[in-house]
């Protein structure tokens, strides 16, 4: 990589910030050492302390960084509720399928955390919603397999949005270092 010389303009696409991606892979060649191996991954080096438009670019990085995890922790919440949804109808159906003939008495929400006794007349099946608001009679036992199905989905999708949470924390925390020392960097740039 070529650097300014004086009264030269410097190139704009080398004074960009590493975010962890390769963008441009056609110039793989300029970011190989000496002997033609690839240099290691990694921000390019700042010459001098950092300045205001160094700090903006780590900033606004940051500030993407943190929407991405108030996304992804919306979504997990939402899963979450779901599979508690997912658990409490399989056990209900599980309860209502051992009752056979002889059906007990259950609590039926109502909504504001208020329930009522109700005794099922068809133990047998149920209704369930399909979809856009569509509901179909099920026998209960295919029902309760669309339901431990619908759950092992749910759970494979927590994990992985749970994971890619944790990810976007670790990565936010260590850049929010690096934004902390640029900034105190710049400080003591200012009184020197």
């Amino acid at each position: 990589m070529k650097h300014p010389q004086n009264g030269e303009k410097q190139d704009e696409k080398d004074d960009h910030i590493y975010d962890g991606h390769d963008h441009e892979h056609h110039h793989e060649h300029e970011h190989e050492e000496k002997g033609g191996r690839p240099a290691k991954p990694g921000k390019p080096k700042r010459e001098g302390p950092p300045n205001e438009e160094d700090l903006q670019k780590q900033l606004t990085i940051l500030e993407v960084a943190r929407n991405r995890i108030e996304a992804f922790s919306r979504e997990a919440d939402m899963l979450a509720s779901a599979l508690r949804d997912h658990t409490r109808a399989t056990e209900t159906l599980k309860a209502i399928d051992a009752m056979e003939k002889k059906p007990a008495e259950v609590l039926v929400p109502v909504g504001a955390g208020v329930f009522i006794f109700a005794k099922p007349s068809v133990t047998n099946k149920v209704l369930m919603n399909i979809g856009n608001g569509i509901t179909a009679e099920y026998p209960i036992g295919d029902a309760m397999e669309k339901l431990t199905s619908s759950l092992k989905d749910l759970g494979d999708k927590e994990k992985k949005v749970v994971a890619e949470l944790e990810r976007l924390e670790a990565s936010a925390e260590a850049l929010t270092r690096e934004v902390q020392t640029m900034y105190e960097e710049m400080q003591r740039s200012k009184q020197a």
